[in-house]
This record gives structure tokens, sequence and C-alpha cells, in this order.
């Protein structure tokens, strides 16, 4: 008998780490693989990358549109009641054995939350994290409690999902997926990555990838100045910068790096890199910039520099390759220079990802494919020993 598994994706990036998840799913004959996309992939404004998706040849089962194009508060709310009310009726048609939900987007939350009504089990992926600058925190926490089983990164992450009540059974340590992302994309050789780009490159190279901090009210344009006013003073570096995240204050930073390039030479904005070309920039380059996600899990698999910039990402488990500073210019500058200095070049060299090696993608498979899928909804809550004063 042939189980449904059920993945939703919603932008380029979280793509990027479930595709070797998908492709290890795809090969197995006692699987049935759905996919359903959603979010910034099918937005023209964001590089329309479900084209990504098509042109690896995997199969689309369902497209939920959400009009992500303004950027406010009320707007990416009716968004999520949207998303919630067309994956639910995907489902309906799909019936799926379990859906599989990546990280802690607010589509992410929609279709746990619509799994949940219809009592399709879900597997959760990237659970127990922290991120204390953004609201994916609580939605990240909120999703592990309406998740069967769960594949943690870290060993601190697995602590912290079983503190959340889930019976330590059904807690996995898989490692990071993007490591397999990485370590399966052919990184392409500097000259020719410039004569895709085109773009030559000048003696320093940074990637710029920035996100709205979306805890609590920030001046989003006062941080984004900071930044680019430090970006302006550097010589002989070409800067790359890419896509923010379709959040509350993706406009404002979008803008203000558009300004930018227009009147940098040296800087570039390049709306989808894809997946091959990312990776590649972020091995070629001497280090990435700003608030994301792969500054943390994948750039230190590479062994380059991150300048990870205010609170978005922090409470993560970081490698040593990690420089945290504020938005201050003086600040950044400071990490700049350290980036560069020859100390810190020497110590990349020995740098490892405490997000592990890779394999987390068939790790992933074989779990789901032992599952005993008639008990996967009977959750309790896991109370754990505490000592008593």
């Amino acid at each position: 008998m042939k189980h449904k598994i059920c993945i939703i994706t919603s932008n380029r990036s979280d793509y990027s780490l479930l595709k070797p998840l998908i492709l290890e799913l795809k090969n197995q004959k006692k699987i049935n693989l759905k996919l359903i996309v959603t979010g910034s992939h099918l937005e023209k404004k964001f590089g329309y990358t479900i084209r990504d998706i098509k042109r690896d040849k995997i199969k689309i089962d369902a497209q939920v549109y959400l009009q992500l194009n303004r950027d406010d508060e009320l707007q990416f709310a009716k968004s999520m009641g949207r998303c919630l009310t067309k994956i639910a009726e995907h489902f309906l048609k799909i019936k799926p054995d379990l859906v599989v939900i990546l990280g802690d987007r607010f589509e992410m939350l929609a279709a746990a939350s619509a799994a949940v009504i219809q009592k399709i089990p879900i597997a959760h992926i990237h659970g127990g994290e922290e991120t204390i600058g953004s609201y994916d925190n609580s939605i990240r926490h909120a999703i592990t409690k309406l998740s069967s089983i769960h594949f943690v990164s870290h060993k601190k992450y697995k602590e912290r999902v079983i503190q959340l009540g889930e019976n330590p059974k059904n807690v996995h340590l898989v490692g990071a997926l993007g490591v397999d992302s990485i370590s399966q994309t052919e990184i392409i050789d500097e000259t020719e990555l410039q004569s895709k780009l085109g773009i030559k490159f000048l003696p320093k190279k940074l990637v710029v990838s920035l996100h709205p901090e979306t805890h609590k009210y920030v001046d989003t344009s006062f941080q984004v100045i900071k930044i680019l006013n430090v970006l302006a003073t550097l010589e002989d570096t070409t800067i790359i910068f890419t896509m923010p995240s379709p959040e509350p204050g993706f406009e404002i930073i979008l803008n203000r790096i558009l300004d930018f390039v227009k009147h940098n030479p040296n800087s570039y904005f390049i709306k989808s890199l894809g997946q091959q070309n990312f990776y590649s920039i972020l091995a070629h380059f001497d280090g990435i910039i700003g608030n994301s996600s792969s500054g943390i899990l994948e750039a230190p698999y590479l062994k380059i520099g991150t300048i990870n910039i205010g609170q978005r990402q922090l409470g993560r488990v970081q490698s040593k390759s990690i420089i945290n500073c504020e938005y201050s210019e003086k600040s950044i500058l400071e990490s700049i220079s350290h980036l560069y200095s020859k100390n810190f070049q020497k110590k990349l060299k020995r740098v490892k990802n405490v997000y592990g090696k890779s394999g987390s993608s068939l790790r992933i498979v074989n779990i789901i494919k032992r599952l005993d899928y008639n008990n996967l909804n009977s959750k309790i809550f896991y109370d754990l020993k505490l000592d008593k004063k």
C-alpha cells in the first residue's frame, strides 16, 4: 500500500531546502508524493519561483495564490486566512496520510491548522529553533504543538521540542536540510558564474540578504539606511542583494535597496538567484551580510563568514563563522573589518557547521517509511519530571 505524503512549499528558500527531500520521497516505491505550491512562488514581484520547481521536473499537484503584493499586517492576515481555506480544499481532494511542513512561515501555520481540523497528521521540520527577532518564533512553536512527528537540526532543539510537551520517541535529530541542499548542488566556477550573472567581480565580494524584523515595532527604514551607509563606503567590492522575504516591512527594504543599486554601480539586486547561483555565490564570495537563516544554517558549511545584524536570528545555535552586530554604522564597519582580518579568515578554514553533515533527507525518509500511520494523531502531552521544592 502506498502512503500519500504531501509537502507544502511557499518560497524559494524553503524549496531549496526541501528539494533533496522531495527527490528522495519521489524515488520511494511505497510513497505517493504530492506537492502544494503557494506563497511568493506564485508572485511575479518575487521572481515567480514556481518556474524553478517546474524546471526540476517535479510534479505540482496544487497551487494556492495568496496576493502578497501589499505590505501591511492586515493583508498578510487575510492571505493567511485564504491559505488555510484553499489548502483545506486541496487536502480534501488529495487525502494525504501525512503532511510535511518546514519551518515557520505564516503559510505553514495555515496549512498545519487545516491539517489538524481534517485529522491529517503533520511532520514538522526545523522545530525547536529560536529566532527572537521575528514573529516566526511563535509560529514555529505553534506548529510544533500541532505536529505529531518532529525532525530537528540540533540536539538543543530536540530538548526544546520535548520541553514543549512532545514525546521524545517522536522527536528525531536529523541535522539541517540546508547541508543536504548545498552538498547536492554543483557549484559553478567563478568565471562561469560572472558570465552567467553578467557581473565582473571586484577583488572583494559580499552578498546581502536582509529581511524585516517582525517581533515588535522597529524602524525598518532606519535599520536599512545604517547598513547601506556602510556599504556605500566600501571600495573594490562587488555587492549583490537578494530579495527580502514577503513579510510586513519588506517593501521598505526593497525600495531602499533598489535606490542604492541605482546610485552605486558596484552593487546589484537579483530578484531570484536560484539555488545553484545562490550557493555558488556563497562559495566564491567573502561573506554574507544581513539577518537571513542562510547565514546561520548554510554559510558555515561553505566556510564563509556571516555578519548577522540585529535580533531576527537571535537565539539560534551558531557556528564560529558568525559575527554578530547591531544596527549601527560603527558596529557594522567593525564587523566587516573583522570579517577580512587574517585571524578570522584563518579560523574560517577550521570552522565546523554545528548543524551536522549531509544525509538529513535520507534520515527523514527512512523514519517516514517506518511510521505507524494509524496512531499518529493520538497526541498526549509529555510531562517532564520537575524537581519539587
